[in-house]
C-alpha cells in the first residue's frame, strides 16, 4: 500500500495527514452496531477495505481535544476561564499561545507553549486514551475477514500508532 505504513503487530495501516470525514461519536457507534448486526445475522458485507477515522470514532480522544487549553493552563498552576475553549477555538496554535501570554501572564515563548501543549497530547495518546465502545470487536471483525484497514487522521502518525499499539 503505497504511502501507508503498517502498525506493527496488527493488520492495520495508517497514513498521517489524510482526513476523509469527521464522523463523530454517534456515526462511529452506529457503524459499529451495523457491522455487529451484519456479523450476527451471518451477512457478510462486501467490503474490500475500510478507511477509519481515528479521533472520536476509534479512540475516545475528543474530550482531551475539547479541554486541551484547560489542561495546559492547569499544568502551569493557572485556573482557566469558564469559556476558554470558545474564545480560542478559531485561533491558530501560535495565536492561542499568544492568548495565554496576554490573558494569563504565561512567561514562555510561543514555541515553548506549543511544546508544552504537544507534550500533554503525547502523554495522552501514549498513556490515557481509550478505545470507543465496540471498536475492538469491530476491528477484530474486519481483521478476521482479512479486510484491509487504514486509519485516517490529522493527528501525528506516531501518536496514533502509540495509542493503537496499547490495544
Amino acid at each position: 500500500m503505497q504511502g501507508f505504513k503498517k502498525i506493527s503487530g496488527t493488520g492495520m495501516w495508517y497514513n498521517a495527514g489524510i482526513e476523509i470525514c469527521k464522523t463523530g461519536d454517534s456515526m462511529g457507534i452506529k457503524y459499529v452496531e451495523a457491522i455487529r448486526a451484519a456479523a450476527g445475522s451471518k451477512k457478510i458485507l462486501p467490503l474490500q477495505g475500510a478507511i477509519l477515522d481515528v479521533d472520536g470514532t476509534l479512540l475516545d480522544s475528543m474530550p482531551m481535544w475539547d479541554h486541551l487549553a484547560d489542561r495546559y493552563l492547569l499544568s502551569l498552576g493557572l485556573v482557566p476561564e469558564q469559556d476558554l475553549n470558545s474564545k480560542i477555538k478559531n485561533l491558530t496554535v501560535d495565536e492561542a499561545g499568544q492568548y495565554f501570554q496576554e490573558h494569563y501572564g504565561v512567561r514562555k515563548t510561543v514555541a515553548e507553549i506549543n511544546a508544552g501543549v504537544f507534550e500533554l497530547i503525547r502523554h495522552f495518546y501514549e498513556s490515557e486514551v481509550s478505545l470507543k465502545p465496540g471498536v475492538r470487536e469491530f476491528l477484530t471483525f474486519l481483521a478476521e475477514r482479512h479486510i484491509p484497514m487504514c486509519l485516517a487522521t490529522v493527528t501525528y502518525a506516531g501518536l496514533v500508532q502509540a495509542a493503537m499499539e496499547r490495544y
